[in-house]
């Protein structure tokens, strides 16, 4: 699988992923953890071939190219994704957790090193509201009715 196509696939895991957040924000932390760890799982098995080693809180696999991943359950309930090429050295990684708000908080660096950070947010009206910078420092905001 050449470079380009893995990041194609860890930038539509990015895209799945977050419009499973949008739909499952009524969730608890239980089951938003499974289904980040569901869809992470997703991605390893569908974009290769991986054998995954079980950890205590989650997962570390290594697909048929030498990519590496970890899909951890953090102590505060929150999930981290990590992702590792060791041929060309490029990292990326994720982490999402929830705020005593009730927010749910995403940060993560991409592949080329670049920060990126969101946060979902239940308005008083109902509304979801997305919000934050892109890798390229771009900020945005979404309400969703």
């Amino acid at each position: 699988m050449s470079d380009l196509k893995a990041h194609q696939l860890i930038y539509a895991f990015f895209f799945l992923l977050n419009y499973c957040i949008f739909t499952f924000t009524k969730l608890g932390d239980e089951s938003m953890n499974k289904v980040i760890l569901i869809l992470a799982s997703l991605l390893i098995s569908s974009a290769t071939y991986a054998e995954c080693t079980e950890l205590l809180s989650g997962k570390r696999c290594t697909d048929e190219y030498g990519n590496q991943y970890t899909i951890q359950n953090t102590l505060s309930g929150g999930t981290e994704v990590r992702g590792y090429n060791p041929r060309t050295g490029s990292r990326w990684s994720q982490s999402t957790r929830k705020s005593l708000g009730g927010d749910i908080i995403q940060e993560g660096v991409d592949a080329d090193g670049r920060r990126w950070n969101q946060t979902i947010h239940k308005d008083l009206g109902g509304r979801t509201v997305i919000s934050g910078v892109d890798s390229d420092g771009n900020r945005y905001r979404k309400v969703i009715d």
